[in-house]
């Protein structure tokens, strides 16, 4: 039996009221009461309309112009065309229609419609000739990009560059990872690389790891987390460091296990409890000796810690993690141009918060997963004109590099 409400509620949660992938499907998951093999196939579909979900908004759109974006109505049409596609049992699928329209009250035009969208979908996808002649809207549809997203980055990027960006965001190849070096008789069976002079596991599956990580053998680690790391072996010993911005839905959490090996005293802020929760769970599995985790917000940091008592802060910044794209499918389709303002204005904001608590002479990391010059190096510079007591040591945007699967943005600053 073929459950489209599921699918609707999942994709409503993420394109409407902007909730993580995980998130999204977990709750979903509880609402329906699903088993394990219902929530795969929910993952299944979801995944699937949100790598196509470009082409598929623009079918759905033609059909119904005068639907809103991102509309119930839209989001079923595509999941309509989607699974008559995927060669389903019509009728199957047309009962599963009639009951999403149902269950979410939806228009009678919109279910009186289900022929023409059988129709649509029995049909390639065909781009209209007029769009043809927008070169925007038409790489949008082939590269599966937002077209304002597109636009931004025709301004700092080449057209080959583009194409190479696109790949790199819709499909990860490798997955990377540290040895706990508290298991100093541990050895791996993965392949070895080394990145930014860090030598480093990786495979092409996260499976082929996953019990050496349930066992604390091996930890994840992204190659932007390498290289800003690897700007950090370059400075004196560090006794006194602070993270900041710790997140449970992307990466970071493993950040500080690379750290914990030099000994410092590590303060790692968390802002909500089921961060701090996985937080503990992670440090027990990885024997982390030097680390405390702090729940606060950014807001109420001062209320527990002394201005300028840090060697080291690492500030992970809040951004549209545009660079995890690949191995997070929600992320592109629910970008909005007004995003872009938020997450820059929000990063500068923390990062100017969290550089009081930097001694004199002491560093402060900043690192994200952003893509556009407005979450990364213009940041940097606003807050470099903001706070003239620091000053840039390095910065580079892990962009362009063939083999590395996440794109992202570090930059070392010094405490005059």
């Amino acid at each position: 039996m073929i459950k489209f409400e599921p699918i609707l509620k999942s994709l409503k949660e993420i394109l409407q009221s902007k909730k993580h992938f995980s998130y999204a499907l977990s709750e979903t998951s509880k609402f329906y009461s699903l088993n394990d093999k219902e929530k795969e196939e929910l993952k299944a579909s979801v995944v699937s309309i949100l790598k196509n979900y470009q082409k598929l908004s623009y079918e759905a759109s033609y059909l119904f112009p005068l639907l809103l974006s991102d509309c119930d109505e839209l989001l079923l049409t595509m999941i309509t065309i989607k699974f008559i596609r995927d060669n389903n049992d019509l009728k199957k699928v047309h009962s599963a229609f009639i009951s999403s329209c149902s269950s979410f009250r939806l228009s009678p035009d919109i279910q009186n419609s289900f022929d023409k969208i059988e129709a649509k979908a029995k049909k390639n996808f065909f781009i209209e000739e007029r769009v043809k002649y927008d070169p925007v809207m038409y790489n949008s549809l082939q590269l599966e990009l937002p077209s304002f997203f597109l636009k931004k980055l025709q301004n700092e990027y080449t057209k080959d560059q583009i194409l190479f960006l696109a790949k790199k965001l819709h499909r990860c190849e490798l997955f990377y990872f540290l040895p706990n070096l508290h298991k100093k008789d541990y050895k791996s069976s993965l392949k070895q690389i080394n990145i930014a002079g860090i030598d480093t596991y990786y495979s092409s599956s996260n499976k082929e790891a996953k019990l050496d990580i349930e066992k604390g053998n091996l930890y994840p680690i992204s190659n932007v987390e390498l290289r800003a790391y690897s700007s950090l072996t370059k400075l004196n010993y560090m006794p006194n460091i602070l993270i900041a911005g710790i997140r449970k839905t992307f990466s970071g959490y493993y950040f500080d296990i690379a750290l914990d090996k030099l000994n410092p005293k590590i303060t790692c802020v968390v802002d909500n409890s089921n961060v701090l929760n996985t937080s503990n769970e992670i440090a027990k599995i990885y024997n982390l000796k030097h680390t405390t985790f702090l729940p606060s917000s950014f807001k109420l940091l001062k209320t527990y810690l002394a201005s300028s008592s840090f060697d080291l802060t690492i500030y992970k910044g809040s951004c549209l993690h545009i660079g995890l794209s690949s191995i997070h499918p929600s992320i592109l389709p629910s970008l909005s141009e007004l995003d872009f303002e938020i997450s820059s204005e929000k990063q500068l904001n923390e990062m100017i918060t969290i550089s009081d608590f930097v001694n004199k002479n002491g560093c402060l990391l900043f690192m994200n997963y952003s893509i556009t010059k407005d979450e990364n190096i213009n940041i940097v510079r606003s807050f470099l004109n903001r706070k003239k007591d620091f000053e840039l040591v390095i910065d580079e945007r892990v962009v362009l590099i063939e083999d590395e699967p996440f794109i992202g943005y570090y930059a070392l600053l010094k405490k005059k």
